[in-house]
């Protein structure tokens, strides 16, 4: 498969630095199975030219992915087991450097079933970061069968996030501001415990309910610091922060045309110095209802409602110190985002043969007009149109 898309966005590496490019983003992936083998690689650009401050800016990326897996059976052991790596080239005038680097990993994950009704779900990822070293993703699950139509789930996992191009290499210099990267980062990394109650029916009724608790460590943040006649921003490693919240999915697919699904979650977010973590909104409330014809056509209409989310320039504080007028551009203090509806409504023909379909869709319907951060752009009403087909 292949793709691509030209346009023009806007780049925000920090609260305070923004500018607009033009840019490409393309792939190309070929995967192959046969058996228990899997093999899947792709290749991705992305070329960006913006100005900001005066210079022209450009960036390309160039990232090569590939992976190989295999499933193994051995008694009552499933086994999965694979190896990973991903190169990645960086160009730009705005890093220091051109920079390249080397991603390899390797996973497996084994299921064992401890009696009739309780099976175990056990794995580990290895994974190494040229500038971050080591980091471990472990992850076990117990599902308990409380009878033919219910089960228990308790979940338990660590899971990482390596530092971006961004905080690593990047090298800015503006009027009075220089954003430098680190190359000192530690992953960030979330520590989760889960559990999760699951009912279904023969007449197509399922319910999940969930709670969770999750444990963030070495959170990255943009730390401002004066150095002689310039401020400095700089990634670190601030701090860590936890949350916890639950989920429910209510859905309905019975035997004929219709699928209903409604899905609400609730979290509860840590605030932390002086800036939200998560950032997500406490409330979130999702719904589908989706109609297929049996001849290949389908409609398909989706509801998003989510309520007002804390937002809290975390820099401010430091801004103002250094300079007294700033605070009126950055206010400190806590501020929200407001809640906003939106409903997307798609519709498309998949004919029986499945070789190929057409799907169009358009997004946020009645053009609720609304902004996901302060700084950020209004979201727009957009249209689509997608043709796919298979060889």
């Amino acid at each position: 498969s292949w793709g691509g898309a030209q346009g023009a966005l806007e780049v925000r590496p920090s609260a305070i630095l923004g500018f607009d490019q033009q840019g490409f983003d393309g792939f190309l992936r070929g995967r192959y199975s046969r058996g228990p083998l899997t093999m899947d690689l792709w290749w991705r650009r992305h070329e960006t030219k913006g100005e900001w401050d005066g210079p022209r800016l450009k960036w390309q990326f160039d990232n090569v992915s590939y992976t190989i897996q295999r499933d193994l059976h051995w008694g009552d052991h499933d086994l999965v087991a694979g190896l990973g790596a991903l190169w990645a080239k960086i160009r730009s005038d705005s890093y220091d450097a051109r920079h390249q680097q080397f991603l390899p990993s390797i996973f497996f994950e084994d299921r064992v079933r401890l009696s009739p009704t309780l099976d175990l779900f056990a794995g580990l990822r290895v994974d190494r970061h040229p500038l971050a070293k080591e980091a471990y993703s472990p992850r076990i699950s117990l599902v308990k069968m409380l009878s033919p139509n219910r089960s228990l789930r308790l979940t338990m996992a660590q899971a990482f996030k390596n530092p971006s191009y961004f905080q690593s290499y990047l090298h800015l210099e503006g009027a009075g501001f220089s954003q430098l990267g680190n190359r000192h980062l530690d992953q960030e990394r979330i520590q989760s415990v889960e559990l999760a109650y699951r009912f279904w029916n023969p007449w197509g009724l399922s319910l999940l309910a969930s709670c969770f608790y999750n444990r963030y460590l070495d959170v990255v943040d943009m730390v401002l610091r004066r150095q002689g006649d310039r401020t400095v921003l700089q990634s670190e490693n601030a701090y860590d922060g936890h949350q916890y919240g639950l989920e429910t999915d209510l859905r309905w697919r019975p035997r004929g045309p219709w699928l209903v699904e409604l899905n609400y979650g609730y979290i509860w977010k840590e605030r932390v110095r002086k800036a939200t973590f998560g950032p997500v909104p406490t409330h979130q409330l999702n719904g589908e209802v989706r109609y297929d014809w049996g001849s290949g056509y389908w409609v398909d209409a989706r509801l998003h409602w989510q309520d007002r989310g804390d937002y809290s320039w975390g820099f401010a504080s430091a801004a103002a110190a250094l300079y007294p007028g700033m605070e009126r551009v950055f206010p400190r203090g806590w501020h929200q985002t407001g809640a906003y509806t939106f409903v997307d409504l798609s519709a498309g023909y998949r004919p029986i043969s499945r070789r190929w379909r057409l799907a169009a869709a358009v997004h946020n319907l009645f053009h609720d007009h609304h902004r996901e951060c302060p700084l950020g752009e209004g979201v727009p009403t957009t249209f689509t149109l997608r043709f796919l087909v298979r060889f």
